[in-house]
C-alpha cells in the first residue's frame, strides 16, 4: 500500500491502521467462530431483550 505523505509517514500509519484494522478483526472473529462453535444457552437463561432497547427507570 503507497501511501502520499512523503515526509509525514507517522499519520499515514494512523490512516493505514484505522483502515485496515477493522478487517484484521472481522477476520479473527470468523477465523474463531470457525473453529469453535459458541455454546447454546437454554431457554430462559440468556439475557432478556426488549424490542424497544430503551430502559426507563421511571
Amino acid at each position: 500500500m503507497t501511501v502520499g505523505y512523503g515526509y509525514r509517514p507517522r499519520p499515514a500509519g494512523i490512516w493505514r491502521l484505522a483502515l485496515t484494522l477493522p478487517g484484521k478483526l472481522t477476520l479473527l472473529g470468523n477465523l474463531a467462530f470457525r473453529t469453535q462453535s459458541p455454546i447454546p444457552v437454554e431457554a430462559g437463561e440468556g439475557l432478556r431483550c426488549s424490542p424497544s432497547c430503551t430502559h426507563s427507570t421511571s
